[in-house]
Order: C-alpha cells, then sequence, then structure tokens
C-alpha cells in the first residue's frame, strides 16, 4: 500500500526529477569550482607551470560526475568535456587575476573585476607553454574518455 502511494507521488511530482538532476548537477559544479580553484592556486605558487595539473583535475572531474550518481556514456562523457573546458577557463582567469594582483599589489579579489577577458587572455597566451597547452589537450581528451569508460562493467 506504501509503495503505491509512493509511486502516484512521484507520478504526480514530475518536477521532482528535474529537481534531483538540477541539484545533483549544481553540487558538482560546486565540486568542479573548488578543484580548479586549488588549481589555480597551486598553480599560482609554482610560478605558472599549471599545466599537469589539469590530468589530475579532469580525473577528479570524471570521479566527481561518478560519485553523483551520473552513470557513464556518453552523457557523462559530454559533461566531463564541458566541465573540463569550463574548469581551464576559470583556471586561466583566476591566474591571470592573480598575476596581475601580485604585479600590482592589488588582492586577488579586485584583481579579477579589474582585468577583462581580453588582458586575462592575452596574459594566459603570454605565460603559456607548448607543454602546457598539450596537457590541456590531453586533459580534455582524458575527461572525455574516462566519462566515456570509467566505471564500466568488465565481461
Amino acid at each position: 500500500m506504501a509503495a503505491n502511494r509512493a509511486r502516484r507521488a512521484a507520478a504526480a511530482s514530475p518536477s521532482m526529477g528535474f529537481f534531483h538532476h538540477s541539484a545533483t548537477f549544481l553540487f558538482a559544479l560546486l565540486g568542479v569550482t573548488s578543484v580548479t580553484a586549488i588549481w589555480s592556486i597551486l598553480a599560482l605558487i609554482s610560478g605558472g607551470f599549471g599545466g599537469f595539473l589539469a590530468l589530475l583535475v579532469a580525473l577528479a572531474i570524471v570521479l566527481l560526475l561518478q560519485a553523483f550518481g551520473y552513470r557513464f556514456g556518453l552523457k557523462r562523457a559530454c559533461l566531463a568535456l564541458l566541465l573540463m573546458a569550463l574548469s581551464t577557463l576559470y583556471q586561466a582567469y583566476i591566474f591571470a587575476s592573480g598575476t596581475i594582483a601580485g604585479e600590482m599589489g592589488f588582492s586577488l579579489r579586485e584583481s579579477a573585476l579589474l582585468i577583462g577577458p581580453k588582458l586575462a587572455f592575452a596574459l594566459v597566451r603570454a605565460h603559456t607553454s607548448a607543454a602546457e597547452l598539450w596537457c590541456y589537450g590531453l586533459a580534455l581528451m582524458l575527461a572525455f574518455v574516462l566519462g566515456l569508460l570509467l566505471g564500466r562493467e568488465r565481461h
């Protein structure tokens, strides 16, 4: 009797599935933002070379999506690729803001509000080596492939 009541309540509330998916996506996005902030800080501390950390961030993104219930497959792979691309852009902006803040004596917040996307892109382009670009490209591919395959049952 209670099972029938629960089924009817779930059928009467189609927005509950939307709410659940939205909440899990927002929590995954929050986790990705946190991982990217750590990546940015480590890149600033290390003097700019943070490309190798992109590979660890790609793994962390896929593991976060898996922990939040996204099953392996094309949906998770595309979401991991999208989140990795956003994470890379976010890290680049924070890195550029930190560079400006260190040179001009601003706080990171002031610098992030002061610079625009054009200046941030110019700074990142000037500080990014070919090895870092390879790491970023490899991290994007790794996020997609791991999203596609990690957690698949082996036969």
